[in-house]
């Protein structure tokens, strides 16, 4: 082999030296910025827990009212609707719909009229309207006050859509998977066959759906970890 030969190969060996401790050092600094970026996206995903409202302390009768839990924001008004095509009008006849609590009793609502602060079927059809500043899924609502034969109609969209009627007061709302804004919860007279529903809330539960680039951000991650796995094998190989 001639010298010149021999200096080729030198310089090659040194080269590919150079080349792998570059690869190790971006390894190194790439590594800490996708896990960094992994770290927050699954914080993010993770802090979307349930969040409950409750309504067992006084307000009063109003028109609407806040509340907030986390970076989630309710607006509680009132409104009635019509039983049998399902449509609402949000804050009743004339603007007279009222929407209160009270201490230990729960969640009402007042309609023209109306002068209890449940929420039911007497006069107008009730009620509820819970509008968020962000999209939640629906998980549960708890309710009080009940007899026997209560039933309730569940809305939700914007606009405010029937998703059921005269739904059985134990029904599981998280298993239909209704993500919205809105929700509605209402009363209806069942008729001349049927009692009135009747009937306050004392809390509902929700949970935030988590923002696309909380999601992106989790796919990026995956992908610069699948990147960085490959780029490892090939600097092994390599040196």
């Amino acid at each position: 082999m001639t010298s010149s030969h021999v200096a080729l190969r030198i310089c090659k060996k040194n080269l590919v030296e150079i080349s792998v401790s570059k690869d190790k050092k971006m390894f190194k600094k790439m590594a800490a910025v996708v896990g960094t970026a992994l770290v927050l996206s699954i914080s993010s995903i993770a802090a979307q827990a349930s969040s409950t409202f409750d309504f067992l302390s006084d307000r009063g009768l109003t028109s609407s009212f806040d509340i907030s839990s986390g970076d989630l924001d309710l607006t509680v008004s009132a409104g009635y609707f019509d039983a049998a095509t399902g449509d609402v009008t949000p804050g009743g006849l004339f603007g007279t719909a009222l929407v209160g609590t009270t201490a230990g009793s729960g969640l009402g609502v007042s309609n023209f009229f109306d002068t209890n602060s449940e929420i039911d079927g007497f006069g107008f059809d009730d009620i509820a309207i819970f509008s968020f500043n962000k999209e939640v899924k629906f998980e549960s609502v708890t309710f009080l006050n009940l007899d026997n034969d209560d039933e309730f109609t569940f809305f939700a969209g914007d606009p405010l859509a029937v998703q059921g009627f005269d739904l059985a007061m134990d029904t599981d709302l998280a298993l239909s998977n209704y993500i919205s804004t809105m929700f509605g919860i209402g009363a209806s007279d069942g008729g001349f066959f049927s009692p009135t529903d009747n009937f306050t809330i004392a809390s509902i539960s929700v949970t935030a759906v988590p923002l696309p680039s909380s999601l992106l951000l989790f796919g990026g991650a995956l992908l610069g970890m699948g990147w960085l796995s490959r780029r490892k094998l090939k600097s092994a190989a390599i040196a």
